[in-house]
């Protein structure tokens, strides 16, 4: 077969057996093609699994891991990079935050003046390089005083 007479809309009838069933089911040549491919980057992901897996069982000896002079931070360290995966924990922390702040307000608006309302309009909370996120934050009271 070569390029010129490959039909990609062909269909083509496979036998499966399962359990013991044989049962004759039909596919489009495309969808086999996807199949394949899913396949072989399963092999490719299994072969590398089993490497790692492989290389774990090598290091799991009185020689190496399970001497008695090993350090366990060094033993998970391994694991850590071997497998390409570092395990964290989640915390909460409840911080107190003071905060100063100046701004310029008409006379005529002074006596109305509502510091929470400002300051909640005016400040944010947030966090840098997505490592945390700020699920709440709650202003407690703010008081003002003309300078």
């Amino acid at each position: 077969m070569s390029a010129d007479t490959y039909n990609p809309h062909q269909l083509v009838t496979l036998r499966d057996i399962n359990d013991g069933a044989e049962s004759f089911n039909v596919h489009k040549a495309t969808d086999l093609e996807w199949k394949l491919e899913a396949y072989k980057q399963n092999i490719k992901e299994l072969d590398a699994a089993d490497s790692k897996l492989n290389y774990i069982k090598a290091e799991m000896t009185t020689d190496s891991w399970y001497h008695e002079g090993t350090d366990k931070n060094e033993v998970l360290e391994k694991l850590e990079e071997i497998l390409g995966h570092s395990p964290t924990a989640t915390i909460s922390i409840t911080a107190q935050i003071e905060v100063y702040m100046t701004l310029d307000v008409p006379l005529r608006e002074l006596d109305d003046f509502d510091a929470d309302a400002t300051v909640s309009d005016q400040l944010s909370v947030d966090t840098s390089w997505g490592e945390a996120t700020v699920d709440s934050w709650e202003l407690q009271s703010a008081d003002w005083e003309q300078q």
